[in-house]
């Protein structure tokens, strides 16, 4: 048996070569050497040592998510959208006007050159491929130009923003005032139009000027453009851990800002095996922790959750969106203002958390919390009566659907089984569904007794019932009195 097993595995090698030979005559050479050209533009070569490549965070939004907020308007940043389209013309001129502006600055306080500007990037432009989900079919000298461009773009718009830089009189990025800002910012917060982090931090540290406050950081700045916003305005405590993070774009920054909880007093420690010598307590007692059941189907929209006696109830302002609680028949939210600008950002922050690697996905949890509570005007109504909503948006109607669109294409499900908010949920349905009699008692109430005449109504129509009732028996009784007569005598 050994030396058939020789025998055949001796012969192995002949067979193989036979296969290869017959491999080289059909197949053409030059199809696999052009399939390998197009495979090396498709996938480009990674940084050393990573199997998967996490710094990829600027993506491409399948339409299935919709393109409300996502396609800029106003000004294209980056290599994804044609900067050369009509609806861009205008400010590619401002771009060259600041980038001019800039360099006539630099020159004079620190002798910098154009040149200088691209040899800062030229260091970074293999990374800054890295950060884009499709590979930049540009040259080295275009995509570095972009860069330089739209980086010193921003850079110099957010000194002006922020008061650093001296305003000219004729800029016509000020000149037309409020619109013409938020929808820069609009544009600048779509996912599809970013540039790396890393680039504007280079760009605007090498364009520093030596009287800069040290404390002026470029997150920093960044995160006091919406100082005067309620919705974005966030204490101290936050801003100042917004240092000494690698971000990858500005989306990301606003995102993080927008998430972070107020710091909260520490709880008083517990001793060492508190928690264990309490379970062996239950275990003695017999009985179990308070485990909330996990809950079928959705949330039922706000209108209904208040006829169930559940009220919405605003927190403090500048919390998170994740600080939202349920306790006794109330929920407690944070109070947001939705107009244009915040659509637009939750739309964008629902998609990149689409694509994130980790499972923090506290925006797509809020919207979806969101859109559960509104489905119709009528919802939109109530939070606004309770002070929870502010509608910058439109009329209730279109916000409503504005809302609902904002989880478009994104499974839903897992905000039932994890997540900060689906504990909150569960309590809420867990809530409604145990009062189940007392919501049809409130829907009663509200449709018979929600004014004095819907109620003088109702009981005048009670009383006609209770006399034709009467009536009707005075008029059958004279057919059964004949009867006990003659039988009586």
């Amino acid at each position: 048996m050994g030396d058939a097993y020789i025998e055949v595995e001796s012969e192995l090698p002949e067979v193989v070569a036979a296969g290869e030979e017959k491999f080289n005559e059909d197949v053409d050479r030059e199809l696999i050497r052009s399939m390998e050209k197009e495979l090396s533009a498709d996938w480009p070569r990674r940084r050393v040592g990573k199997l998967v490549d996490y710094s990829c965070c600027i993506f491409r939004v399948p339409v299935r998510f919709g393109q409300r907020g996502i396609v800029p308007s106003t000004v294209s940043i980056g290599p994804y959208h044609d900067n050369k389209r009509e609806e861009y013309r205008a400010m590619e001129k401002n771009k060259r006007r600041s980038l001019a502006s800039l360099l006539e600055r630099t020159r004079e306080e620190k002798g910098l050159t154009l040149e200088d500007y691209f040899v800062k990037v030229k260091c970074l432009e293999e990374e800054a491929r890295d950060y884009y989900s499709e590979a930049i079919p540009l040259a080295s000298h275009e995509f570095l130009a972009i860069l330089v461009v739209d980086g010193c773009f921003i850079v110099e718009l957010f000194r002006k923003w922020f008061g650093i830089v001296d305003l000219e009189e004729d800029d016509p990025l000020f000149i037309f005032g409020d619109s013409t800002a938020v929808a820069l910012l609009n544009d600048l917060l779509s996912i599809e139009n970013q540039i790396p982090f890393f680039v504007l931090q280079a760009l605007f540290d090498l364009t520093k000027s030596p009287d800069d406050d040290p404390g002026w950081s470029l997150p920093f700045i960044f995160l006091n453009i919406f100082r005067d916003d309620p919705s974005f305005s966030r204490p101290e405590a936050i801003l100042d851990g917004v240092e000494g993070i690698r971000w990858r774009h500005l989306l990301e920054i606003l995102r993080w800002s927008f998430i972070q909880r107020l710091p909260q007093r520490e709880p008083p420690r517990k001793p060492p095996g508190f928690a264990w010598s309490r379970a062996i307590l239950r275990q003695l007692r017999g009985t179990k922790a308070k485990v909330v059941p996990k809950s079928r189907g959705g949330m039922q929209c706000i209108s209904k959750l208040r006829k169930a006696g559940i009220k919405p109830t605003p927190s403090k302002e500048g919390d998170s969106v994740r600080a939202i609680g349920f306790n006794g028949g109330t929920i407690v939210m944070p109070p947001i203002r939705i107009d244009g600008f915040m659509a637009a950002f939750l739309q964008n922050c629902v998609v990149y958390e689409q694509y994130l690697p980790d499972r923090c996905k506290s925006i797509t949890e809020y919207a979806i919390f969101l859109d559960r509570l509104i489905d119709t005007h009528a919802d939109v109504g109530v939070l606004r009566e309770e002070g929870v909503l502010t509608n910058y948006y439109g009329t209730d109607g279109e916000l409503a659907k504005a809302v609902n669109e904002l989880v478009k294409g994104v499974n839903t499900s897992f905000c039932d089984e994890e997540g900060d908010l689906s504990q909150v949920s569960r309590q809420i349905n867990l809530y409604y569904n145990s009062t189940y009699w007392h919501f049809h008692w409130a829907a009663f109430k509200d449709k018979y007794f929600n004014s004095p005449w819907s109620s003088i109504s109702f009981f005048a129509a009670i009383v006609l019932l209770l006399l034709s009732v009467t009536q009707t028996v005075f008029a059958i009784l004279p057919y059964f009195k004949p009867l006990h007569y003659d039988k009586k005598g």
